[in-house]
């Protein structure tokens, strides 16, 4: 059998008391109003006999409080058993929450079964063999990935905006965001386009993504601001190169070391084509001529010239 608790029932008494008071006076306004309405009526009806009447009505008064006192007598009876419920109902939950703090026994795990893969061969894959690149597509290559060369800043940009957008065209082409620098360098000319240099570096950045025209086209432009900018003559050699037109990519090369005879690398791209021309003589003498220049590249280029030796005299 459940305890009572005595003080928790003391402690919900104000509550409780509260609530019936709630609940009996919601019909205490409608009955006085009802009574209020009967002894007036009977005022109006009687006249002189109204003394009688409000003796009756007392008694009428007296009643009802009797009635209400009854009333009031078996609410707190019922609240009273009302809060041993409540008490029991509330040691019900605070079991229960005492068996959910308490630990959950550990689950026992299941056991894992371990494969024994030590006596199982797997197969080897075979090797895929990269196809060869042929001497043509390693020149054309190593002329496109490696000797483009942008023009020195000759002349100062206009405004600050305007070097912005172009130095920043710059920095995107060196991280090989080629499409940010044609945006950047495409807003420099917007501005101005006297500049050799700003369509110089456009049209290696039209080169890197394969748009060869508008690269041949930005050379062109640049060829007719500076037409004494061998490094432009080159780059445009290279796409040509690239465009397996190899004639005119050997003029502009001609073009570019007439203006400029001290870049060693436009010697080497004139050895690679003339190389492809099957011209192996010419071939030997631009490397020859670009190890003079700069022997860092003897070691590269020391094996095409033992190529071009091999080609020359067998």
């Amino acid at each position: 059998m459940e305890s009572f608790d005595i003080d928790a029932w003391f402690n919900e008494l104000p509550q409780k008391l509260s609530q019936l008071w709630y609940d009996l006076m919601q019909p205490v306004p409608l009955a006085i109003f009802a009574i209020f309405l009967v002894f007036a009526w009977q005022k109006l009806k009687l006249g002189k006999k109204f003394t009688v009447f409000f003796h009756k009505f007392f008694k009428l008064v007296r009643t009802i409080i009797v009635v209400g006192m009854i009333i009031l007598i078996a609410y707190f009876v019922q609240y009273m058993s009302s809060g041993n419920t409540t008490t029991t109902d509330n040691d019900q939950v605070a079991q229960q929450k005492t068996q959910k703090q308490q630990p959950e026994t550990a689950k026992p795990q299941p056991k894992t079964i371990q494969n024994n893969t030590d006596d199982i061969e797997i197969p080897k894959t075979t090797e895929i063999k990269k196809p060869q690149k042929t001497p043509q597509q390693i020149i054309t290559t190593t002329l496109f990935n490696r000797y483009i060369f942008l023009l020195p800043d000759k002349q100062a940009l206009q405004n600050e905006r305007v070097e912005r957008h172009y130095n920043e065209g710059l920095i995107a082409a060196q991280e090989q965001n080629y499409n940010k620098a044609v945006l950047h360098l495409s807003k420099v000319i917007g501005y101005t386009t006297q500049y050799a240099f700003v369509y110089c570096a456009r049209g290696i950045s039209y080169a890197k993504l394969g748009e060869y025209e508008k690269a041949l086209a930005d050379f062109d432009e640049a060829i007719f601001i500076d037409s004494s900018a061998g490094e432009v003559f080159n780059n445009r050699a290279v796409v040509f190169a690239e465009k397996q037109q190899l004639q005119i990519a050997l003029r502009d090369f001609n073009n570019a070391i007439f203006l400029n005879k001290s870049i060693s690398q436009i010697y080497m791209n004139r050895g690679y084509i003339t190389y492809l021309l099957k011209d192996y003589e010419e071939a030997i003498y631009n490397w020859k001529k670009a190890i003079s220049i700069n022997n860092k590249y003897a070691d590269q280029l020391g094996i095409w010239l033992q190529k071009a030796y091999d080609k020359k005299y067998n």
